[in-house]
């Protein structure tokens, strides 16, 4: 669970002749407070070291009682969750040399299907992160994104939502998970979108996961999980 707490932050720089000046406040934040049974545990996994140790100063900030742990690779990442099963959450970065974002997804999950993951990124495109949603990624967080949107992000996920932004949604909602086969599925009475769906619940995914795969409403999943199944 998690509640939120302001938090002010202050800044000072040195002065022409060197000496620091008094502390100045910035701008009021909130800070999430972890109400889980332990300290929040979260696992970076990104290749751009000053990346990971950036979001581990980022999360130990913004959520009391954060421990976050930066890896700089997915084969360290998978050593450390031999030994350390416990994370609350994963965030691994997309695009890595060696193994990448969405092969460490289905690895991990395979070893602890229980610890949210969600995927970072610099870069949106839309097949490749419709695949990592359907690989059973909690969401898709931008690297574009600003401290307060960040951690907002990071809260929705923890808090067992999935987390998409609006501008992603838009940008992905039109692509298919599969290649056309209309007419070929309309001889057995299914849209492709319902094949869509079909493929999506046939991996694991749930109605939350599938929705947000395919850019709709968990609604929308209900109605084609019925049409299905009458």
């Amino acid at each position: 669970d998690l509640a939120t707490a302001p938090a002010l932050h202050y800044w000072s720089r040195p002065s022409r002749s060197g000496r620091r000046q008094a502390p100045r406040p910035m701008t009021p934040v909130t800070k999430l407070c972890w109400r889980g049974p332990h300290d929040l545990r979260v696992l970076v996994v990104d290749d751009h070291r000053m990346f990971a140790e950036g979001l581990q100063l980022v999360v130990e900030e913004m959520f009391d009682g954060a421990v976050c742990v930066p890896t700089f690779s997915a084969n360290q990442a998978l050593a450390l969750l031999d030994s350390r099963p416990d994370f609350d959450l994963i965030l691994v970065d997309i695009n890595m040399p060696g193994i990448d974002g969405i092969s460490f997804l289905k690895t991990a999950l395979s070893r602890g299907p229980d610890i949210p993951i969600a995927v970072l990124s610099s870069v949106e495109e839309p097949r490749l992160i419709q695949q990592a949603m359907a690989e059973g990624a909690r969401g898709f967080i931008s690297k574009a994104l600003d401290i307060e949107a960040l951690t907002a992000a990071i809260g929705t996920v923890i808090g067992g939502d999935i987390y998409l932004d609006e501008d992603v949604r838009a940008r992905f909602a039109d692509v298919d998970t599969a290649p056309n086969n209309v007419e070929r599925l309309a001889r057995f009475g299914v849209t492709q979108r319902q094949y869509d769906v079909l493929v999506l619940m046939n991996k694991g995914l749930s109605n939350k996961q599938i929705a947000a795969a395919l850019a709709v409403t968990e609604r929308t999943i209900k109605f084609h999980v019925g049409a299905l199944f009458i």
